[in-house]
């Protein structure tokens, strides 16, 4: 050998013109994966084999047995130094070159590199079952709900996927959900696992406090049957207790005729306040369910007052019809009570299915608003429990307007 080279260095400087000829074949490959340039393809495969015909002629100068290539003489060896470090600066700047574009531009790599970093699991499958492509995240929630590897997309979905959602040892609940997608390779399943950990737990909250608010509704309604129970008691009380101090004033006023020998004008009174109570009693507060409308009619004649009824009257068992005789028979009772009147008007006006009840009469016109209680307060109950709504005018005179949708009785 010529050049005089220590082993110790020659060696060194072999060994990285091998390494240099390896990593001049990757970036090659690299670039045909990449689908780079014609050219810059053909220039990595030109420094490929000049780094590779360097490797040999360096060999021979130790004029190495069996060389694939002649020995040659190597008068200065700064030129195989030179040679070496221009081979070895082109192959670094190829290798950075092909890193660089590896990282700004895609590649099937980045794709599955992207697909395996997504929080949530996607899967895709064919009809059959068999998996195109899942990531990590999917491939973990298998495993840890299954205990196997996702190898079979349509058993993980029938084993764990069609209950909707997945709660696992860890704490972390996964919404599972599966569409068909229509793809150039025909139809595949897509399988998703969304983490819904704290929107499950939200709705669990939800359900649970919804079932507290049904069994607080419950007690409430229990209360208010009570609260009605309590208020018709107390109203039957109270018309009992009316109904006793009309009949006392009657047994009063019948004593003192006795006892004073009144004259015919005080008996007629007297006769008159008799037939007022005794027909009141006959007819009870909730008539209505089994009095007739021409009963009631009769009922107040009786007590010597006219009924004038205008307009067309709602058909029997509807709730117009029941609404409107309670209505009738409030203001009769009131006409004869309160405003000493002999005629009671009611106007009945319809439109369609909607009815409208006014009620007037000819007696004194009241000094003030009007005070609902007793009869008034049952029929604004009635009729608002029926939807309905309730006025009570007390000027210029007294009137009550009634309306409401026909219905049917149940």
């Amino acid at each position: 050998m010529i050049c005089e080279i220590p082993p110790a260095i020659f060696g060194l400087l072999l060994t990285a013109m091998l390494i240099l000829c390896f990593a001049e074949m990757f970036c090659v490959i690299a670039m045909v994966l990449q689908h780079r340039g014609v050219w810059q393809t053909i220039s990595a495969g030109i420094l490929l084999i000049g780094g590779f015909t360097l490797f040999q002629l360096t060999v021979n100068t130790a004029q190495v047995p069996g060389a694939l290539l002649p020995a040659w003489s190597l008068k200065n060896k700064a030129i195989l130094y030179i040679s070496f470090l221009l081979l070895a600066g082109l192959t670094i700047w190829e290798f950075f070159t092909v890193v660089q574009w590896e990282k700004e531009n895609w590649s099937p790599n980045t794709v599955r590199e992207s697909f395996n970093q997504l929080p949530t699991g996607i899967c895709f499958s064919d009809l059959n079952g068999s998996v195109l492509l899942s990531n990590h995240k999917m491939e973990e929630i298998c495993l840890a709900a299954s205990g196997k590897p996702l190898l079979d997309a349509n058993a993980f979905w029938d084993t764990v996927g069609s209950q909707g959602f997945l709660t696992l040892g860890s704490g972390v609940t996964w919404n599972l959900e599966r569409r068909i997608l229509s793809t150039q390779i025909g139809d595949v399943y897509q399988i998703t696992a969304a983490d819904v950990t704290r929107k499950h737990a939200i709705m669990q909250e939800l359900k649970k406090d919804q079932q507290q608010l049904q069994q607080i509704q419950a007690r409430l309604l229990q209360y208010s049957e009570s609260v009605t129970e309590l208020t018709r008691e107390k109203e039957i009380l109270a018309a009992k207790i009316r109904v006793h101090d009309s009949l006392g004033e009657c047994l009063l006023a019948a004593k003192r005729c006795i006892v004073t020998s009144a004259g015919g004008k005080e008996k007629e009174e007297v006769l008159k306040m008799w037939r007022q109570n005794l027909t009141l009693l006959a007819v009870p507060p909730d008539h209505e369910k089994s009095d007739s409308l021409g009963e009631l009619l009769s009922a107040a004649k009786t007590v010597g007052v006219r009924v004038l009824l205008t307009g067309p009257v709602p058909p029997a068992g509807s709730i117009a019809r029941a609404l409107t005789e309670a209505a009738i028979h409030t203001c009769v009772t009131n006409t004869v009570r309160h405003a000493h009147g002999s005629e009671l008007y009611v106007e009945m006006i319809r439109d369609g299915t909607h009815w409208t009840c006014r009620c007037t009469n000819n007696g004194c016109v009241p000094d003030g608003p009007v005070r609902e209680g007793g009869g008034l307060t049952t029929l604004r109950r009635k009729t608002e429990r029926e939807g309905g709504t309730m006025i009570v005018e007390s000027s210029p005179r007294f009137a009550l307007t009634l309306a409401v949708e026909e219905g049917g009785l149940s």
